[in-house]
């Protein structure tokens, strides 16, 4: 399991994350966390990688090799931990959880028409 998400983290998560940790190229110095105005380009990258790791396609991209390769090792049935039934469910269902949580927590607020009200507001 580590394994895979090793592999999402290095394909998928870590430059987005770097980059949310980036000073403002404009601002400077000490303006980490002022990168609002680069939300929608970020959106589209993190959903474009979503993208192309759902419906298996994840098995193509060469970060994943070592749990592909650690999933002929794992037995068909076992009783004392999880067989290889679970492992093949795992990358699904983490790729539903994390396009749920992508969209209800990402998505849907930086999309949403309530966005331009509340920056209006801020002023």
């Amino acid at each position: 399991m580590l394994l895979f998400h090793r592999a999402f983290f290095d394909y998928a998560f870590n430059d987005n994350f770097a980059f949310s940790s980036r000073n403002d190229p404009y601002f400077g110095s000490g303006t980490f966390g002022q990168l609002a105005r680069f939300m929608p380009e970020r959106i589209f990258v993190m959903y474009k990688q979503l993208s192309e790791l759902k419906d298996g396609k994840w098995k193509e991209k060469k970060e994943f090799a070592k749990y592909l390769e650690a999933l002929e090792g794992i037995p068909e049935s076992s009783t004392s931990c999880a067989n290889k039934e679970f492992f093949d469910k795992l990358p699904t269902k983490f790729m539903e959880e994390f396009e749920r949580n992508l969209e209800t927590h990402i998505l849907n607020r930086w999309r949403s028409d309530e966005l331009i009200l509340s920056v209006h507001a801020w002023r």
